[in-house]
């Protein structure tokens, strides 16, 4: 009688990124075993122990972070194997729509940001029509202004863009307060700028 000793691949797939309140799925359908695989179990913790079963599980993550989950595959024969990915789960602090009028004329926004903890602060950017826009990043904390980050920003070629968009990150550090302006939009009337700002704590 021949004893299976060979351990299974275990394989979590790649790293995961999505927002709070938004179902992500992990997918071990790469794990494999000569003689098959019996169980797939994903544990991780987000404030609580946490155990899912399935060769793929969804979850909703409730709390903005990183968070590192297992996944445990076990053979016919009882040989154990593991693997790990991370997901990365951001909150969505606000997002706003902008429209230019007929007859143009500047459209501007500004915003308020002040993170509790350090972490990476997110502004992305997807345009129906607008060409370019100005973007300034001011930390504001006890009324000392200075630059973050400042850049006049190609919407229309945007070769430093992922395909939603022109995408910005910064490092924010906690008990500080910023100051978001998108400013000087050029583009035709009607346009839309859509933007979307999100924070990653830690």
């Amino acid at each position: 009688m021949t004893v299976d000793t060979v351990p299974p691949v275990a394989d979590a797939g790649p790293d995961l990124t999505t927002y709070v309140g938004v179902a992500v799925t992990f997918d071990g359908t790469a794990s494999y075993d000569a003689s098959g695989i019996l169980d797939h179990v994903w544990t991780f913790n987000d404030g609580q122990d946490r155990v899912l079963s399935g060769v793929t599980a969804s979850y909703v993550f409730e709390t903005a972070g990183t968070f590192v989950v297992t996944l445990t595959v076990t053979d016919g024969a009882g040989n154990v194997a593991t693997d790990t990915l991370t997901v990365a789960a951001w909150a969505i602090l606000q997002e706003a729509v902008l429209t230019k009028a007929s007859g143009g004329g500047r459209v501007d926004l500004e915003w308020t940001f002040a993170p509790a903890s350090g972490g990476t602060w997110r502004l992305t950017l997807v345009s129906a029509g607008f060409r370019a826009v100005t973007l300034e990043v001011l930390d504001v904390t006890a009324g000392d202004v200075s630059k973050v980050f400042r850049d006049r920003i190609d919407l229309v070629s945007c070769t430093r863009c992922p395909e939603e968009g022109a995408r910005i990150t910064f490092l924010a550090e906690g008990a500080h307060v910023y100051q978001i302006v998108l400013k000087g939009f050029s583009g035709p009337a009607g346009s839309e700028l859509i933007l979307q700002e999100a924070f990653l704590p830690g």
